[in-house]
């Protein structure tokens, strides 16, 4: 479960901006809150969701970027040159400054707290430290390193743990000045203390990107499981969107094929048909093509959705409303609300619906805001002193607090 993600200079945040899913300390908290996961071992409530609200180029979509570009860093920085390349704060002040990351997350019984800071593809700090879950005591460091004077070897130091591993001269050598040695740490002889953080940048953040070559590969991959089909036909029938059949066909008409990945993340070419069954006239069959945007976007979301709430994972959705009717976007969120998993989801959205204590508590908003010298800062609604009983949608666009657009007066569609 992820606890806090914090990160500086990077796009349009310059100064340090941090999203927290640890539960408002002065937020009410029913019993039975499901948008709550309860620890039982005296470790914090941690949220299932957070939502991200403001205007366009307020810097919503940066702040999901900030952490997939950590996640590339972790994961490819030990194989690809260029993993740590980024986007500084646009002016040059910011431009020669590291990009600065912390995150806090929960693996197993432990609470980890990694850093990582670099600039010029070069890895200025790095840090790992852990607790046990629900411990008072202060986090036990397992490695901290810093910017290398020399080429040879990383300038890593070890406790805890790791600080008898015979490898630890290997691990300095091995490890170049454009890799982060949590990457580097897994082509090594590595605890196992090193492993469970990987693994969680590697199987637990999951991400719906806009820009995919194709939203539905992962959904339609996984079609040949009749279990998860039958849960995904389910969906589309309560989204009451007209659909009562999926069916994936062997031949391929041509110029109707989608691509698809399957269980081991190759892609394939597929084909499928969406029956649909009017009460009042014969039934029909449309391809994934000629479904609507909308059709096609929910559909895109059901198999990463599944997979992330089956198997206790985190996604991130830039734009959760895209192309959804406010009633779909309510149930899905409502969704990490349900049975016993340790799901969580992130999201972006301009869905002022979704202002409503019985969808989201006010510590699971936030709002993305640019000041003057267009730089975003990220600000948590229920810090802001805001009433229980506040109509928030209204006040949301009032621009009571802020994260909207400052619509001028003058241009193409203003009012005469």
């Amino acid at each position: 479960m992820l606890l806090q993600f914090k990160v500086e200079n990077f796009r349009s945040y310059a100064a340090p901006a941090a999203l927290s899913l640890v539960r408002g300390t002065k937020q009410r908290s029913a019993g039975d809150d499901r948008r709550i996961i309860r620890s039982a071992t005296g470790g914090p409530d941690v949220l299932r969701a957070a939502a991200i609200f403001g205007p366009n180029a307020g810097g919503k979509s940066n702040f999901l970027k900030a952490i997939l570009l950590l996640q590339r860093a972790v994961l490819r920085s030990a194989s690809e040159a260029n993993a740590l390349a980024f986007d500084a704060f646009a002016t040059p002040e910011f431009a020669s400054k590291p990009v600065n990351f912390e995150i806090e997350f929960i693996v197993g019984q432990n609470e980890f707290q990694y850093r990582a800071s670099f600039a010029n593809e070069r890895v200025v700090q790095e840090s790992l430290s852990s607790k046990p879950l629900g411990s008072r005591a202060a986090n036990t460091s397992l490695f901290q390193r810093s910017e290398a004077v020399i080429e040879t070897a990383a300038n890593i130091t070890f406790a805890s743990a790791l600080k008898g591993h015979p490898d630890i001269a290997q691990w300095q050598r091995n490890t170049r000045p454009h890799q982060l040695f949590l990457s580097q740490s897994q082509n090594l002889s590595s605890a196992p203390l090193l492993l469970d953080p990987f693994d969680w940048f590697r199987k637990t953040l999951r991400t719906l990107k806009a820009d995919a070559r194709n939203l539905a590969s992962f959904t339609i991959g996984r079609l040949g499981d009749e279990l998860y089909k039958r849960r995904l036909v389910n969906e589309l029938i309560s989204a009451d969107l007209g659909i009562t059949e999926v069916n994936v066909l062997e031949a391929l008409p041509p110029d109707k094929f989608v691509m698809a990945m399957d269980s081991a993340h190759t892609l394939r070419e597929a084909y499928i048909e969406f029956v649909h069954a009017p009460s009042n006239g014969p039934t029909f069959n449309l391809d994934f093509k000629e479904e609507s945007d909308g059709t096609r976007f929910f559909f895109s979301l059901l198999g990463p959705l599944d997979d992330v709430i089956q198997n206790d994972r985190i996604l991130l959705v830039d734009e959760l409303d895209r192309s959804l009717h406010p009633l779909l976007v309510r149930k899905i969120v409502r969704a990490f609300a349900q049975g016993s998993s340790k799901s969580q989801l992130i999201f972006t959205t301009h869905d002022a619906t979704l202002l409503d204590a019985d969808v989201l508590r006010r510590d699971q908003v936030w709002f993305a805001e640019r000041d003057a010298r267009h730089q975003s800062s990220l600000r948590r609604l229920a810090q802001g002193g805001v009433r229980m009983d506040k109509a928030l949608m209204r006040a949301y666009l009032d621009g009571q607090f802020q994260g909207v657009p400052i619509i001028g007066g003058e241009g193409a569609l203003s009012e005469e």
